[in-house]
């Protein structure tokens, strides 16, 4: 009987070892193949740790504190070796990782990961890269991480709570992507040793993310940042909030870095939501086709310096050959711009002074916007519409039609300026051109022409009432500007209006300087029109001027 006894104290005491140490055995065991998963090669480009372990066998809970995942010495050396093909390493840090469901015994038979439930807390991220090295599409950095040992993993839900993600260019030693407070949720989702290849690296039934900071300091004068990020798989949509295009330099200090002109800008954007990607086209090839792109009250500024020498002369391309020379398949079904606001600001090189023209409660709609061929041959035309009101009072519409297939940029504009007090425009004349506008209303525009890579031709219908200008004279001599007033007011024709027995419609015509964009070309028609409207003698005169000097060309 003491025996008997004896023995089920040994039983129950042996079973109690067994107990307490099977969790240090099968941690022992789950740490050899993890190690034998994560070692790519002979010489790993990864080591991992963590300090505390806790495993349940009844429910198949695991939790880790203080993970780590870190590059070797070696695999350091090869990121910063310009002449190998490592060009992007991980380094992470997590707070806890939690699974839940795990089925273990699987694992360690089968190398299979079976998880109902794994959450990481707090991790920190970063992706460090040499901006020097191109990416290819057969290697990621996910695919480096793993070895060959690597079967698959399912996971019921996954999710990846208050995140920082960092992308860090080695070589200007720097971040130039930051993600903080970061959030990833994934349903149903597999990966195995083809999917990890991918640049995404799993299938799912559903992803959402969110961000609430983020900062990109790609640009030597520009910082982009946005207030949070979200994004929805099953809606297949990307937003955007507090998104802003922030210059590192006051524009004096902008324009004093530059020997030449150059345009400054900061942008504003309270919401940008982009709708039906096609990742897998994106992810595969590069190219990028979006279903809808959404801008809302956007507030643009831009300034130039034109006291600054013009730069030397290069060819600025029209829309359609801009879009063709992209290196990337570029196709956007619909852009749609609302409630939105640009101030223009020119320092001018007549006067020093500051000009002004503000576009306001600025909507625009650009329909087939795309170098996609395929798309091109179902509809050749990409359209615009805009509506907007000039200086906040002057209302202005406009359409434009550009032909996609032409090999000469031919597009078509039809445009409209309402009922509107003239000397508005004071802000912008006078410092530009020295010219001010005593009084005048305009009662109606409406203009329409034809363009190409050369020049413009169209027709304008300018109804306007007491027109009276003042030009100035640098010296500022009253009485010479009181002289070129007078002139001014003797050429141009004070009033136009349909009614009148002299109404004149205006002749559109201009070449266009090929050095600048398409605003400066669209400026240039609509200037073109208003001089012939309003000033027919000065129109001629520029005519025959212009006609001596091809004249003196051929000669």
């Amino acid at each position: 009987m003491k025996a008997l006894k004896i023995t089920g104290i040994l039983l129950i005491f042996v079973g109690l070892i067994a107990y307490f140490t099977s969790d240090y055995f099968i941690e022992k065991r789950l740490r050899s193949e993890l190690s034998i998963l994560i070692q790519k090669d002979s010489v790993s480009l990864y080591k991992y740790d963590f300090s505390k372990f806790n495993l349940s066998l009844v429910d198949g809970s695991i939790k880790l504190k203080k993970v780590t995942l870190y590059p070797t010495k070696a695999a350091r050396d090869s990121l910063a070796n310009p002449n190998n093909n490592i060009r992007v390493l991980i380094e992470a840090s997590i707070e806890e990782i939690k699974m839940e469901g795990f089925q273990i015994k699987k694992f360690l038979e089968t190398g299979h990961i079976n998880i109902t439930r794994f959450k990481i807390k707090k991790p920190k991220v970063t992706y460090l890269f040499d901006s020097r090295k191109k990416g290819t599409s057969s290697s990621t950095a996910l695919d480096n991480v793993f070895s060959e040992s690597f079967s698959q993993a399912d996971l019921t839900y996954f999710l990846i709570d208050d995140a920082s993600i960092h992308v860090h260019n080695i070589l200007k030693d720097k971040d130039i992507v930051v993600f903080d407070n970061f959030e990833f949720k994934l349903s149903h989702a597999h990966i195995d040793s083809t999917t990890i290849k991918r640049f995404s690296p799993f299938d799912y039934d559903n992803i959402n993310f969110s961000a609430k900071n983020l900062t990109l300091d790609l640009d030597e004068d520009y910082t982009f940042s946005g207030g949070k990020l979200s994004f929805s798989a099953k809606r297949n949509t990307t937003s955007i909030s507090d998104l802003k295009v922030s210059p590192k330099y006051s524009r004096e200090n902008f324009a004093n870095k530059y020997k030449f002109q150059k345009t400054w800008l900061a942008l504003a954007l309270n919401d940008l939501t982009i709708t039906n990607i096609d990742f897998e086209e994106l992810i595969q090839n590069g190219n990028f086709r979006i279903g809808k792109l959404e801008l809302e009250k956007a507030n643009l500024a831009i300034y130039k310096d034109k006291t600054k020498p013009e730069p030397p002369f290069k060819k600025k391309f029209l829309p359609v050959t801009a879009l063709k020379k992209a290196s990337l398949i570029l196709s956007i079904d619909t852009i749609d711009l609302k409630k939105s606001n640009v101030t223009i600001n020119e320092k001018s090189a007549l006067t020093d002074e500051l000009s002004e023209l503000t576009i306001n409660n600025l909507d625009a709609q650009i329909y087939g916007f795309t170098n996609d061929s395929t798309q091109m041959s179902i509809n050749k035309f990409m359209t615009v519409n805009v509506s907007s009101r000039l200086m906040k009072v002057a209302p202005v519409t406009l359409q434009a039609k550009f032909d996609l297939t032409s090999s000469d940029d031919r597009h078509y504009i039809h445009a409209t300026v309402g009922k509107t007090d003239a000397t508005i425009f004071n802000k912008m004349l006078n410092p530009l051109l020295l010219v001010k506008v005593k009084s005048g209303e305009i009662l109606n525009m409406d203009l329409s022409y034809t363009a190409d890579d050369l020049s413009c031709e169209g027709t304008m219908d300018f109804e306007y009432e007491n027109f009276k200008i003042d030009i100035y004279n640098t010296e500022e001599q009253d009485k010479k500007q009181g002289l070129l007033s007078l002139a001014a007011n003797t050429v141009i024709k004070t009033s136009n209006t349909k009614e009148s027995s002299s109404y004149t419609q205006g002749v559109i015509k201009a070449d266009r300087v090929q050095n600048k964009f398409i605003f400066p070309y669209l400026w240039n028609a609509v200037q073109s029109g208003i001089v012939y409207t309003m000033a027919p003698i000065m129109s001629d005169i520029k005519k025959q001027e212009k006609a001596s000097r091809k004249n003196i060309r051929k000669n």
